[in-house]
């Protein structure tokens, strides 16, 4: 063990230009770095794995060492990321955003559970005790000439003033009013 003239231990500074870890590949450069990019392109989905390993290898290729100082690749690599990975993202969301608007035109008629749904709330409106409203069966009318209008006939159970339950049929009508779809009770 290597002392001082006092006899006191210590340590001989490693110099970094003698270091074994110095002469071994960057990170960046290593099968482990690209792999570290590919998953961080995972937030890019199928197109940020490709354009993440790639961005790194365009900056191994491009950025040399200088003045004896390497450049942080990785610190260029993820500030390109933060801009590159919405960017990535964005033709999926519109892919995804075309065809849910496909998906909610193709809903948009008047069913059987839109007449129960919608009526349902018209008729509790009405009620003395709307939380005794039992829904009990309907039948619906679908116009011809427009498929989002029709007419709803619904059966129902429900309190009177007196609390005793009565068994009701409403009929309600949905129409269009400046290319607004309305519910309305009918009797």
């Amino acid at each position: 063990m290597p002392y001082d003239k006092d006899g006191k231990y210590f340590r001989k500074p490693v110099s970094k230009e003698n270091s074994e870890l110095n002469k071994e590949k960057l990170l960046s450069e290593r099968k482990r770095g690209y792999l570290i990019a590919i998953l961080f392109g995972t937030f890019g989905f199928p197109l940020g794995w490709i354009t993440s390993s790639l961005v790194l290898h365009v900056l191994n290729k491009k950025l040399k060492e200088k003045n004896g100082k390497v450049p942080n690749r990785f610190l260029i690599w993820a500030l390109i990321w933060i801009i590159g990975a919405p960017l990535s993202i964005a033709p999926v969301y519109l892919l995804l955003n075309e065809t849910s608007r496909t998906v909610t035109e193709k809903v948009k008629t008047f069913d059987q559970g839109r007449a129960d749904v919608f009526c349902g709330i018209k008729i509790k409106d009405t009620l003395n005790d709307p939380r005794s409203y039992k829904f009990d069966r309907s039948r619906v009318v679908i116009n011809t000439e427009d498929p989002e209008l029709g007419r709803s006939s619904i059966v129902y159970r429900a309190k009177n003033g007196f609390g005793a339950y009565l068994r009701q049929v409403t009929n309600c009508e949905v129409y269009r009013v400046n290319n607004e779809i309305k519910y309305k009770l009918v009797d």
